[in-house]
């Protein structure tokens, strides 16, 4: 029986995000990139390392609006972005 619920605890840890691999430290260079994010680390809410924003393909921050905090926040060759709420 001992084994049996250290078997099931082992399977729902496995199944559960892995908080840990949130990025420390992350550079957007596509729109696309931006938008992927939210698939790529679901429920990430905080960066605590640096993000880059970089190119002028980008025109949208949307795909980012769950990030509350960031640690250190860049933003270059980034024209097209005219806001950073949308």
């Amino acid at each position: 029986m001992k084994l049996l619920f250290i078997l099931l605890l082992t399977q729902l840890v496995a199944s559960m995000p892995l908080f840990s691999q949130y990025p420390s430290d992350i550079i957007f260079t596509s729109q696309e990139a931006i938008n992927d994010f939210k698939t790529t680390y679901p429920g990430c809410t905080v960066i605590n390392g640096q993000v880059e924003i970089r190119g002028n393909e980008i025109r949208s921050l949307s795909g980012l609006n769950e990030i509350v905090s960031i640690g250190n926040l860049i933003i270059s060759e980034a024209e097209n972005l005219t806001t950073l709420t949308d």
